[in-house]
């Protein structure tokens, strides 16, 4: 088992983990942080068109070993039908 630290960002904050935690290996690091990931993603109140949320692994020397990170986007050029489905304009 080695400690790894999961630190998180996105545009206006940086999250430093100062815990860590006890993993098996950098495999379950990779899924811990995919899973952290997700979890800001639903947590967030996006308003904006474009935005980048990361989180990066740390090993307990402090390196970053791994770094997950997700786009969220929205076109701004895309509208409802009237059945409420999505079109793009070209």
């Amino acid at each position: 088992m080695a400690r790894y630290y999961l630190d998180t960002c996105d545009s206006e904050t940086y999250i430093e983990d100062d815990e860590g935690q006890e993993l098996e290996s950098i495999l379950d690091a990779r899924a811990e942080a995919l899973h952290a990931l997700s979890g800001i993603a639903l947590d967030r109140d996006f308003k904006g068109n474009r935005e980048t949320l990361a989180v990066s692994v740390r090993d307990e020397a402090g390196r970053v070993v791994l770094r997950a990170a997700l786009e969220l986007c929205v076109e701004p050029n895309v509208v409802a039908n009237a059945d409420g489905a999505g079109a793009a304009h070209h």
